[in-house]
């Protein structure tokens, strides 16, 4: 199984994971926050989407209750560092 990343234009970034089967493409796509500005910081943290590496790494794996655990933890990231450094520019994320 092969997959990529789909930007929509409804807004929000997708993973998508495909697999041929008896001659069928089989889609299968995941929400994720993913923004493309992918820079780790000290704690492996990407200061982006604000997912860690291991929920990164992982992401394809993981099931629909997963991925909006992941979600919500990486909402009190991104809450966190804002609190933390209030100058830092906020910007909207579409997922």
């Amino acid at each position: 199984m092969a997959n990529f990343d789909l930007f929509l234009s409804l807004g929000g970034t997708f993973n998508v994971n495909y697999s041929k089967t008896m001659g069928r493409v089989v889609l299968a796509i995941q929400k994720t926050s993913c923004v493309r500005r992918c820079c780790l910081d000290e704690k492996d943290v990407c200061m982006g989407c604000f997912r860690n590496l291991n929920e990164i790494l992982h992401w394809h794996e993981f099931s629909k209750e997963e991925i909006e655990a992941a979600l919500g933890r990486t909402e009190e990231r991104r809450q966190e560092y804002f609190r933390l450094f209030p100058s830092a520019k906020l910007t909207s994320n579409s997922y």
